[in-house]
């Protein structure tokens, strides 16, 4: 299991409103009351989102939503299935339908090679850098990624399967810490 420490001011890293979107529509609380109540607290309204949201304020949100729905599950499973469920939220918004479209004709392969930008387009902060390994076989890696890697792990896995991909496999290794930043590697391999 991987633990998070983070020595840094979450503050200056953002992410764009769409995850958000897509894990509210994912899991079916965008209209639930008390939900919406919690985070707007939490400094999320549902009914005007800010463009950029403090990924201090996304993990709070994923903390409760991971609690709402998988409260007896260990953390990394939970976050997991939150990237899945994200992921298949994500089909249901507007800009996600039409990106998605591309999911599809680009296969797994361009997928993974076109990953970085894509996770740019979404995250903002951090480097992401992808090599492929062998066929079927891809190395991603997340560098000064102090959210939580099984989520953006359980997107992956969800994205890569509606390419086409079957029998997906990521494995997720912490690197050696630089300059107190939060790396990993994720080990993606299909059939």
């Amino acid at each position: 299991m991987l633990e998070l420490k983070v020595e840094t001011d979450l503050g200056e890293y953002k992410v764009k409103k769409e995850a958000l979107e897509a894990l509210l529509a994912g899991t079916g609380l965008k209209n639930d009351p008390a939900i919406t109540e919690t985070l707007a607290q939490l400094g999320y309204n549902v009914k005007q989102p800010p463009a950029e949201v403090s990924l201090e304020t996304v993990r709070a949100i994923l903390e409760l939503v991971a609690n709402h729905f998988f409260a007896e599950l260990p953390r990394p499973e939970a976050m997991r299935k939150l990237g899945r469920l994200t992921f298949e939220g994500y089909r249901k918004t507007p800009i996600g339908r039409i990106l998605l479209a591309a999911v599809d004709v680009w296969g797994a392969t361009r997928l993974l090679r076109n990953s970085p930008q894509v996770y740019r387009a979404v995250f903002r902060y951090g480097e992401r850098d992808v090599r492929e390994l062998g066929p079927n076989h891809w190395e991603q890696l997340h560098r000064d990624e102090p959210g939580h890697i099984e989520f953006l792990a359980g997107v992956t896995e969800a994205t890569i399967e509606a390419a086409g991909a079957q029998n997906v496999i990521l494995e997720i290794q912490q690197l050696e810490a630089i300059e107190g930043r939060l790396d990993y590697r994720f080990e993606i391999k299909w059939d």
